[in-house]
């Protein structure tokens, strides 16, 4: 369906789900410094978690990119993550920007702090995004009356 020109921020790219908007952030970006970041958010890498058998997923070296990677990996095509992958990569933005090991069963010590994946200032603003996605974007339908809620559509 044609339609007009769109201005769109970062925050409006996450909220309104656009493919061309994570592109154009994407490249702006750069292929070294995207690679970089899925790696530091654990992706690619088994999580630690306390079971056996886990999959490490799949994101592959940046030499190997083709001449379209840059604009079908931002969009989660070209690589695996694990449903555990995501949802520690999640934690990370939940929890400051550290990264997490999930546990399935409950810890007799409390866990250490993981690595800094992002800034704990960008932590707070992607935060904010994700919750702009459900509380006004294409996640509307996730919204849960008394409760703060954040995600991401696809």
């Amino acid at each position: 369906m044609p339609h007009e020109t769109k201005i769109m921020t970062t925050r409006d790219v996450l909220k309104e789900s656009s493919n061309v908007g994570v592109i154009q952030v994407a490249q702006s970006l750069g292929g070294v410094k995207l690679e970089e970041y899925i790696r530091r958010f654990g992706f690619g890498e088994t999580t630690g978690v306390d079971l056996w058998g886990e999959d490490p997923g799949s994101v592959p070296a940046y030499e190997d990119w083709s001449g379209s990677s840059i604009g079908n990996i931002p969009m989660g095509q070209g690589l695996t993550v694990t449903p555990l992958q995501l949802a520690s990569g999640y934690a990370a933005i939940a929890n400051g920007g550290r990264g997490i090991t999930p546990h399935v069963r409950e810890r007799e010590v409390p866990a250490a702090p993981g690595p800094k994946v992002i800034s704990g200032e960008t932590s707070s603003i992607v935060r904010g995004m994700l919750q702009g996605v459900v509380d006004e974007g294409s996640g509307h339908f996730a919204q849960i009356p008394g409760y703060t809620v954040a995600g991401k559509t696809g």
